[in-house]
């Protein structure tokens, strides 16, 4: 992950970036410690483990899903029902207004401040810094939204990923709100693990 974030070259030749390639490393590892931990069955077929980690809705965007959650979901897809679908459908179109509507008018502003900021004035660049904030998250809520609908269509019920982070009261509630999935992975693989070998309290 590593390698291709950095942009590494190898005799000239640019290394190109595999789409949603932090998504599937992360749940790799989470697979590869939940197995090591004696969390997931030994007995774990490859087809079940390479589903798990090429579904498709959530490959590009998450949110980031645990083996126990996702796989056994996939692997007995529920009946298509009329509520999941309706459910579904909502969840994308909210997505679609997110970003077309919304995130992506914000950024024809913020692109047209920041190429040209030799002719722009302090109240546009202030203007234009405080929507590019909320451009990305629109962005990325928005990606998850559908996410959640296309999966909700086929019976999978994928975690929620953000919960109106803007109005939280401190920036630990800001975090713990901002890309949910993200956040539980590192404090169950990372945190966790330093916390007992460190015994911090």
């Amino acid at each position: 992950l590593l390698l291709f974030k950095l942009g590494v070259h190898i005799k000239n030749q640019t290394i190109f970036l595999p789409i949603g390639i932090s998504f599937f490393t992360f749940q790799a590892i989470s697979f590869s410690l939940d197995y090591k931990a004696n969390k997931i069955s030994s007995n774990v077929k490859f087809l079940d483990f390479a589903n798990y980690l090429s579904f498709f809705p959530q490959l590009i965007s998450g949110p980031i899903e645990k083996f126990g959650n996702l796989s056994p979901q996939i692997r007995n897809f529920n009946k298509f029902s009329w509520t999941n679908i309706q459910q579904g459908l909502y969840l994308i179109l909210i997505g679609l207004s997110k970003k077309l509507i919304i995130s992506d008018r914000l950024g024809f502003f913020v692109d047209s401040v920041y190429e040209n900021l030799d002719e722009s004035n302090g109240y546009s660049i202030i203007f234009a810094t405080v929507f590019f904030y909320f451009q990305i998250f629109l962005d990325f809520s928005a990606y998850c939204n559908i996410a959640v609908g296309l999966s909700k269509i086929m019976g999978v019920e994928l975690s929620s990923n953000f919960n109106r982070p803007y109005l939280s009261s401190s920036i630990s509630s800001y975090w713990r709100r901002w890309h949910i999935t993200l956040h539980l992975w590192f404090k169950e693989y990372i945190y966790t693990h330093l916390k007992k070998r460190y015994n911090w309290i």
